[in-house]
């Protein structure tokens, strides 16, 4: 996690760790690149006890972590148009044919499980030049994403996302 100083400006790298154990006053987040692990928690009020695996939704600058799948699937519209930190298995790359309206005919979306450690789906929609890095990975690689709401399906409510950008979460 990347947080700001509140006292000198500085920002810095710090871990989970590091602010369970900061007493101090609260920490600005940076949203780092995903690829330096996920926001965890936003310690606001030293008196709120964070504790490690917690659930925590957090609003690092312009990106929520710790929203989790049932959230969207439940309040779709207090998330449109918002953009999510997740990590999700690739299940596979499918053509969309039209059967759903909020996927249109010939749109190219990942079908995929999560967010994890939830066993929802997910259906996040690609950009043209998205689609051949996609389809270079693995089926049930683990990705760390950043996603925009779109709303959630019609038939099954599951989360309409699309890609904003992708990192492989290595094991």
């Amino acid at each position: 996690v990347r947080v700001e100083d509140p006292d000198d400006g500085q920002r810095k790298l710090v871990t989970e760790r590091d602010l369970l154990a900061d007493e101090g006053c609260p920490l600005l987040l940076d949203p780092a690149p995903i690829d330096e692990g996920p926001v965890r928690a936003l310690v606001d009020d030293p008196q709120t006890p964070v504790l490690p695996g917690e659930h925590l939704a957090v609003d690092a600058g312009d990106v929520l972590v710790g929203v989790s799948g049932a959230e969207v699937r439940a309040r779709p519209g207090d998330f449109e148009g918002r953009v999510l930190q997740w990590t999700v298995q690739l299940l596979a790359l499918q053509t969309s044919v039209g059967l759903r309206r909020e996927l249109p005919a010939g749109q190219q979306y990942m079908l995929a499980r999560g967010p994890l450690p939830e066993v929802g789906i997910v259906y996040v929609l690609l950009a043209d030049e998205q689609v051949e890095e996609i389809a270079r990975l693995s089926p049930l690689a683990q990705l760390v994403v950043l996603v925009r709401v779109r709303g959630r399906d019609e038939y099954l409510g599951n989360p309409i996302v699309e890609l904003v950008q992708m990192s492989l979460r290595k094991p």
